[in-house]
């Protein structure tokens, strides 16, 4: 059993090329309580972020068009997306070791650890935008 997040607001984007593992990634999610979209480009995946603001990013590394290190970049450097958790997905986990600050999933997935890997970032997230509301108050 996978159990339910509570946070309504907690939406996951997932960025993939592979339609197939995006869609997957997606009901997981949904089936954990998260709302979750897709995006299976660099370029779609950063004009979604920055419509949907999404709590979490899940980037494939390799990517036609544009890898996933470089949309890491694009997302820190956009003032609306800085502040957003991106974590990078790879079953080359030494290239990803290269991405300091990045945390990452390796594929090929466990859907226990992929679940409980977004929980606790999303977790996290909202604890530090707390933290943040709290003082600008």
């Amino acid at each position: 059993m996978i159990g339910h997040f509570t946070s309504p607001d907690s939406l996951i984007l997932v960025v993939d090329d592979d339609v197939t593992i995006a869609t997957l990634l997606c009901n997981l999610f949904a089936d954990a309580g998260f709302t979750a979209a897709a995006a299976y480009s660099a370029d779609e995946a950063f004009a979604r972020a920055l419509e949907l603001l999404p709590s979490l990013i899940l980037i494939d590394v390799m990517m036609p068009g544009g890898n996933g290190d470089k949309l890491v970049q694009r997302l820190q450097e956009q003032p609306a997306t800085q502040h957003i958790p991106v974590a990078l997905m790879s079953s080359d986990r030494p290239r990803l070791v290269h991405m300091s600050g990045v945390p990452f999933l390796p594929k090929p997935f466990d859907i226990e650890d992929v679940v409980a890997f977004v929980k606790r970032h999303v977790q996290m997230a909202e604890v530090t935008a707390d933290v943040g509301d709290a003082r600008e108050a």
